[in-house]
């Protein structure tokens, strides 16, 4: 499956390295480092985003199946009683 690179990738790949050590001073460069920055910053928060989401399903299934062990060991205790 094949996904689009982020803007912060496209603006990795366009911007050669030594332009970013060479000339951090040019304003043309600042521009780039901010909004390279900010597309950094916008896919770590989608990237959080996704965590967290996968985090809740997680512990959502946890759940689910702490349910089931305990419906089972009620289940268990109740045959054993007879």
């Amino acid at each position: 499956m094949m996904t689009r690179p982020s803007k912060a990738q496209q603006v990795i790949e366009f911007l050669p390295v030594s332009t970013i050590v060479l000339e951090t001073d040019s304003p043309v460069t600042q521009v780039l480092l901010e909004s390279l920055y900010s597309s950094l910053y916008d896919d770590l928060q989608v990237v959080k985003k996704n965590l967290l989401a996968e985090w809740q399903d997680i512990r959502h299934d946890l759940d689910d199946i702490g349910e089931r062990v305990s419906a089972l060991e009620d289940k268990h205790d109740g045959r054993n009683k007879k």
